[in-house]
């Protein structure tokens, strides 16, 4: 395949040449983006079994204990048998990300957006429930959100995953002594919200496949849009951002 074919002449055996060269071209891009997706489940797959192994860990040292003698003499099965509802209940919720994550394919492929609106019809009501629950998660919010005309095609369904992946990020990774920043974004053609949150202190309870930003990437992707990340000074921002679409009426907003 890295053989190029040496094309002389303009006769028949010259088309033929340059017919077999375009032929190992496409031939060689097709190999190179299976072998790039087989390598991108693989990182994807090899995250999610080591998240796995280690609640699965505790759960065997935690039924070994309940199935020896040290919990009849302390009588401590309470809790234990929590832990181990603790860690199942991790277990279903890694599952359920490697579902999504692998569903998304299929999904972009047969729907399309939705019927075009404007973005504080999209964002308005799914801001205000994320900030109520961070906010009785103990969190700070600086909303700076300003609604101007623009349309907008999104699925729905998609962003209100998108915030939900969102908000539980924040609950686990953002430092809840400090404010996280709110606000929307104009950008030329492109519009949208962006979210800014100091890292907290990194423990070992905080380790993750990041299989949920992953999914907004590929949603975000599905929809014509962009998901940009970026950590500076121990402070990480999501910025999601959408084309405006040509020819919108407000008649849609």
């Amino acid at each position: 395949m890295d053989q190029k074919v040496t094309v002389s002449g303009e006769d028949e055996l010259a088309q033929l040449a340059q017919g077999l060269e375009k032929m190992r071209l496409s031939l060689k891009r097709n190999m190179e983006e299976e072998r790039s997706l087989r390598q991108a489940y693989q990182c994807l797959i090899t995250g999610i079994a080591h998240d796995l192994r280690t609640p699965l860990t505790s759960l065997t040292v935690y039924v070994e204990i309940l199935q020896s003698n040290i919990c009849r003499i302390d009588k401590t099965e309470r809790h234990y048998l929590d832990k181990i509802m603790e860690k199942a209940v991790l277990i279903k919720k890694i599952s359920d990300e490697l579902f999504e994550s692998c569903q998304l394919k299929t999904e972009s492929e047969s729907r399309g957006p939705d019927v075009p609106q404007s973005l504080q019809y999209i964002f308005e009501d799914y801001l205000s429930e994320m900030t109520v629950f961070l906010r009785n998660q103990g969190f700070g919010i600086e909303a700076d959100l300003e609604w101007r005309p623009g349309g907008l095609s999104v699925r729905m369904d998609y962003i209100a995953r998108i915030i939900d992946n969102l908000s539980t990020n924040l609950t686990k990774y953002a430092e809840p002594r400090e404010l996280i920043w709110l606000r929307t974004v104009y950008e030329e053609e492109w519009v949208g919200i962006e979210i800014c949150n100091r890292i907290k202190e990194w423990s070992e309870h905080m380790e993750s496949t990041k299989v949920g930003l992953e999914n907004i990437k590929c949603m975000m992707q599905s929809m014509g849009g962009v998901c940009l990340i970026s950590e500076y000074e121990e402070r990480f921002k999501v910025k999601l951002l959408f084309p405006v679409r040509e020819g919108w009426e407000e008649t849609y907003g």
